[in-house]
């Protein structure tokens, strides 16, 4: 059982991670497996509208998602295991996806790599089919991100900030929330504003322009980033990712222009 709180706002939560016990040997179903697979479905729902909307054979956004959604699994698993090997006793351990430990940043290069790969071997456009992707992931992101709430987890240094989060006893800031929040808000603004000016590419790159900024500045607030020496991984790899969408935005957006 997670003990977790919020005095300045006068709450507190008791959460059993599972949310239905069965005679398992992972307990049952556990609520972060139910987050992240709800966020799975809005992204997917997301997309699928978006992309109807546009006109689009919605049998191809069917059988990428059939490659998508698992290789973004095992990506984010084997992101998060590559940084923390020396945390497992055995490669079982490494296995054991629903006791937590997967990274975003994994899920969202495999999701990325299996939408270029379909793409080329279909002939369709990469920077569109990246733009449905990044809208339906900020949505699922999201939700997923309260993974990590349940869990008691995912959080930041001490703090004694009104909205600070207690969990177990520890201070600390809600950095989950921060990230949940940065997500919503950039979703808001980028879904609609999505068809202002639009250009193929354009809603993928805002996205991690948009995500990158803030997670490498939530980064910075976390005690359990994932390390490469004295590096925070995601924060060297979140600045590097809005440089590179930066020069891509704009790239993208010349050649839709030269095109006109």
């Amino acid at each position: 059982m997670n003990i977790v709180e919020f005095p300045g706002l006068g709450l507190k939560f008791n959460i059993d991670p599972i949310a239905i016990h069965l005679p398992t040997p992972t307990g049952g179903i556990r609520w972060y497996a139910l987050l992240i697979l709800t966020g799975i479905i809005v992204a997917c729902i997301v997309g699928f509208r978006e992309y109807k909307r546009l006109g689009g054979d919605i049998d191809h956004v069917y059988n990428m998602l059939l490659y998508c959604i698992p290789i973004s699994i095992i990506c984010a698993r084997i992101y998060y295991v590559l940084f923390t090997f020396k945390e497992y006793d055995s490669f079982w351990d490494m296995l054991k996806i629903w006791e937590g430990g997967i990274a975003i940043y994994g899920a969202v290069i495999g999701a990325a790599a299996v939408v270029i790969i379909y793409c080329k071997r279909h002939k369709l456009s990469i920077p569109l089919h990246l733009d449905l992707a990044a809208i339906g992931f900020m949505l699922g992101q999201m939700i997923g991100r309260w993974g990590n709430f349940v869990n008691g987890e995912a959080y930041g240094r001490p703090t004694d900030l009104p909205w600070r989060m207690v969990v177990n006893g520890v201070c600390a800031h809600p950095t989950f929330l921060y990230e949940s929040l940065w997500l919503l808000i950039g979703f808001l603004l980028i879904y609609f504003n999505r068809k202002k000016n639009y250009f193929e590419g354009k809603t993928a790159c805002l996205y991690l322009i948009w995500y990158g900024t803030g997670r490498a500045f939530i980064e910075t607030l976390r005690t359990d980033s994932l390390m490469l020496g004295p590096v925070r991984v995601s924060s060297l790899l979140s600045v590097l990712l809005v440089i590179f969408a930066i020069v891509a935005f704009f790239k993208l957006k010349y050649r839709n222009i030269k095109n006109i």
